[in-house]
């Protein structure tokens, strides 16, 4: 547990300067402890372990660090840029779901009939070109 503790604590001291550094690019801190959180985390270069995660001070840490979080994304908005785009963000969200959605379905539809993978249909097994899937 101890070495877990210290293991904690010197990601915590990496994200803290990848924050500071990425506050300088004009870009969110939170940014620069997410980032450190995918490098240190335990499918990237395992400083925090499998073994480490499964703990229970581990979850307790984890809850109380999600809610430091969320003060810090709280403390960087600005809610008088966000009223003023309002109409933009809205544009640009719907346009990138549906674009998403229309890019995703028209791929996997693709790989479907080129690869004849099996779909299943109601529990039944049906081939790709069985099941009415069209490319537009």
């Amino acid at each position: 547990m101890v070495i877990g503790l210290f293991r904690i604590f010197a990601v915590l001291c990496a994200a803290s300067v990848c924050g500071k550094f990425v506050s300088r690019m004009k870009l969110p801190s939170i940014l620069g402890w997410l980032i450190a959180g995918i490098i240190f985390g335990p499918y990237l270069a395992g400083v925090v372990t499998l073994n480490i995660t499964d703990a229970l001070w581990y979850h307790i840490f984890i809850k109380f660090f999600e809610c430091f979080a969320g003060v810090m994304i709280g403390r960087e908005i600005i809610f008088k840029k966000i009223a003023r785009s309002g109409k933009q963000i809205v544009g640009i969200t719907f346009v990138q779901s549906i674009g998403t959605f229309l890019f995703v379905t028209v791929v996997f539809t693709v790989v479907f009939l080129i690869t004849d993978i099996t779909l299943l249909r109601s529990g039944n097994p049906v081939k790709s070109w069985q099941a009415g899937v069209h490319v537009f």
